[in-house]
């Protein structure tokens, strides 16, 4: 009677255990994630430090002059800066500043660089805008994504914008495709046509993270970027026959710029001519570099 009393006990035992065995490997329930979290780990992947701007980064504006406000570290030189258009200033106390920028029609990508009064690089983001005309602009809608497409399905996609964060778009039978395709996609739809590592522009209106394309264009040949440079250096000569030598600010090296007649000269209060640029002055030089030629934009000195 004792031995079956145990053998029972055990084989229940037995059962109980192997029920919660099973149990323990059963899949647990996802944890839904809340917005804070998504937020967060948004965050998380953005490489850039932040900066606060005004007009907000992935903007929709109207083409033209455009101010840009927002605040960086108290005393800063900020330098912003495109293909097309070049602003410097100091920041305030509190860390305002202020530039005016020139926006072309389509996509603009914007560089800004702070730096602290030795000219060490404090921070640097690039800013993307879309402008267009004010009685066009709304046919784009509020929000601009621009990036190497890395993902595709069906006619939605994923992104990596400038800043190294991924975006999710969503096109739909309105939208309106500018999609090249050679003579092997001609018989493909065009949104069949996009590849990966193609650059993509896309504008819309946001909904559960993801960009409603009204607009959706893919560049494959000269994909936009900033072809300009910046150097924070010491002036090593005057300037003869347009032409100067520095050495950078970070590692010693010496270069050689060609000024042109368009390159702009300025200090913190004048436009300054080609003959007062000197020797041994500190300077923040923007330039492009063509066939071996250094050619300035913008040469700003310090004080």
């Amino acid at each position: 009677m004792i031995a079956r009393i145990i053998t029972v006990g055990f084989i229940l035992l037995l059962l109980s255990y192997s029920i919660w065995w099973l149990w323990q490997r059963q899949p647990k329930p996802k944890v839904q994630e809340t917005a804070s979290t998504q937020i967060k780990q948004e965050k998380s992947r953005e490489p850039e430090q932040n900066i606060e701007i005004f007009p907000k980064n992935f903007s929709i504006l109207t083409k033209g002059t455009v101010k840009l406000e927002g605040k960086l570290s108290p005393n800063s030189y900020v330098l912003i800066y495109s293909n097309d258009t070049n602003s410097i200033s100091k920041s305030e106390e509190n860390g305002k500043f202020s530039g005016e920028i020139d926006l072309k029609d389509g996509l603009n990508l914007i560089g800004i660089i702070e730096y602290s009064a030795d000219l060490k690089e404090l921070s640097k983001k690039t800013l993307v805008y879309f402008a267009a005309a004010e009685d066009k602009k709304s046919g784009f809608g509020q929000i601009v994504y621009a990036g190497s497409v890395k993902n595709i399905f069906d006619n939605n996609f994923v992104i990596s914008v400038t800043s190294g964060v991924d975006k999710n778009i969503k096109t739909t039978k309105s939208t309106t495709l500018e999609i090249p395709q050679d003579e092997e996609e001609a018989t493909l739809s065009a949104l069949d046509a996009v590849r990966v590592g193609d650059f993509a522009i896309a504008t819309g209106e946001i909904s559960q993270d993801t960009l409603t394309a009204k607009y959706f264009q893919i560049i494959r040949e000269g994909k936009p970027q900033i072809n300009m440079q910046v150097l924070p250096v010491k002036i090593l000569s005057n300037v003869k026959n347009n032409a100067l030598s520095a050495s950078s600010i970070t590692d010693s090296k010496i270069t050689e710029f060609t000024l042109s007649k368009t390159a702009q000269i300025l200090n913190s209060t004048n436009k300054l001519d080609i003959k007062q640029v000197e020797k041994n002055k500190i300077a923040i030089i923007v330039f492009t570099e063509e066939k071996n030629k250094k050619n300035v934009s913008l040469l700003y000195i310090l004080p």
